[in-house]
């Protein structure tokens, strides 16, 4: 298990742009943290996304957050939102902040969890980002969505703003795409065991 050490709030955080949706769309016209060069190959990217990104820090990170979401346990979302943004570029922290913050204001359900409307308080105060994988693992939790589907939907949001960001089409990932998130998703959740250990147990 991965052990998320506490990051104490930045000044910056606090700086949050107005979430400005002049496209329509789901993000308004922005990329979240798949944000493919006009001119790159758009599956390459997204085997790259999927192997550097979702599953050595997001999909741990998420799942993190839904069970300290369930637990109630607010520091531990706090340090997780503060670890992620760490592990991002300003500009991709910016985007996911601004997603982030759009969310949390059209929430319905928090009344039920306390941590989860900490969370929303310490998000507006500028004390957490406040970052979209965050948010919606959080929320997730709270409607008590299966972390499977949800990584899943997760990851087809990030294709589908992406897709959205350069003009379309707006079409979720294909078999094969939605297969390579799959494999990380089980690969957590069942780990390959090895060779080594196999024989040591017969």
């Amino acid at each position: 298990m991965r052990h998320f050490t506490e990051t104490p709030a930045t000044s910056d955080w606090s700086e949050l742009p107005l979430v400005h949706r002049p496209h329509s769309g789901t993000f308004g016209g922005e990329p979240l943290s798949f944000a493919p060069a006009p001119d790159a190959h758009f599956a390459g990217v997204w085997t790259h996304w999927a192997a550097e990104t979702f599953g050595p820090h997001l999909l741990d990170a998420m799942l993190h957050v839904m069970n300290s979401t369930r637990a109630d346990h607010t520091r531990d979302l706090l340090a997780l939102d503060a670890h992620l943004a760490g592990t991002f570029a300003p500009d991709t922290v910016l985007r996911l902040r601004r997603a982030g913050h759009a969310m949390l204001g059209r929430m319905d359900g928090m009344r039920g969890s306390r941590s989860a409307l900490k969370f929303r308080a310490a998000a507006v105060r500028g004390e957490t980002p406040g970052l979209f994988p965050i948010v919606f693992a959080l929320q997730s939790a709270i409607y008590n969505v299966p972390a499977r589907p949800a990584l899943l939907a997760y990851a087809r949001l990030e294709w589908r703003a992406a897709r959205e960001a350069q003009g379309g089409p707006w079409d979720h990932p294909g078999e094969i795409d939605a297969n390579l998130i799959l494999s990380r998703i089980d690969a957590r959740f069942h780990p390959t065991i090895e060779p080594a250990a196999v024989a040591a147990v017969r």
